[in-house]
């Protein structure tokens, strides 16, 4: 996941405001190549749910290109932003940044939701089904 650090040097280091999920303090926070913060929630040895986020767009020919066979990938909107849920086999997610198509791995084995809010990219990993990755996605403030 990178370095850990606070929330406050994180913001520094990125250039905007960290987002979070509403009325919960993440376990900790980390932060790599000065871009990607990510905020784990549960204890750091087996987390419950992963919230990462930086300055990049939901790619959609992730759908196009990247789906394997037991990989499921379901079109929606969160906040009026576009987004995806990937769940099944294991996968990595496509995102434009700087105008460059990149991917990563996940980070957790379970479902991802991808959304923008803005000029953000939020991706949450978890083991939820798609309604209560929205749910959670709606409380990120």
């Amino acid at each position: 996941l990178g370095q850990r650090v606070s929330r406050a040097e994180a913001e520094r280091r990125v250039g905007f405001r960290i987002l979070g999920l509403d009325g919960e303090e993440p376990d900790a926070i980390y932060i790599r190549g000065n871009r990607l913060v990510s905020l784990v929630y549960g204890p750091l040895d087996e987390p419950r749910l992963l919230l990462s986020q930086h300055r990049a767009q939901v790619w959609d020919g992730f759908v196009k290109k990247a789906a394997g066979r037991g990989t499921r990938i379901e079109p929606v909107t969160v906040h009026g932003e576009p987004g995806f849920f990937v769940s099944g086999d294991a996968h990595y997610v496509m995102f434009l940044e700087d105008g460059v198509v990149r991917d990563e791995p996940t980070s957790l084995a379970g479902n991802t939701l991808l959304w923008n809010r803005g000029e953000l990219l939020l991706r949450l990993e978890a083991d939820v089904t798609r309604d209560e990755a929205l749910e959670l996605a709606e409380s990120v403030r």
